[in-house]
């Protein structure tokens, strides 16, 4: 029983820091770098594979997968 709620426990918490990471990474201004400087330089930096997405779009996507791998982890946690 204790087995459980722990793991519901866990889930739950996972769910909310997910849920918390979505938001403050497409609703807010709260993962952006402090300096200005630097977001404006990895907007126009490209890695080398590709020249189709700028350092800032990869930082993006990094923070977006996060928050999808930790929803569905939480997800995945409470079906058992």
């Amino acid at each position: 029983m204790l087995a459980q709620i722990l793991i519901v426990f866990g889930a739950a918490l996972m769910g909310l820091l997910g849920t918390l990471h979505i938001v403050y990474t497409f609703f807010t201004n709260k993962l952006e770098p402090r300096d200005a400087a630097t977001a404006i330089a990895m907007k126009a930096t490209n890695p080398v594979p590709t020249r189709r997405v700028n350092v800032w779009d990869g930082w993006i996507g990094f923070n977006a997968l996060a928050m999808v791998s930790a929803l569905c982890c939480s997800r995945g946690l409470t079906c058992c």
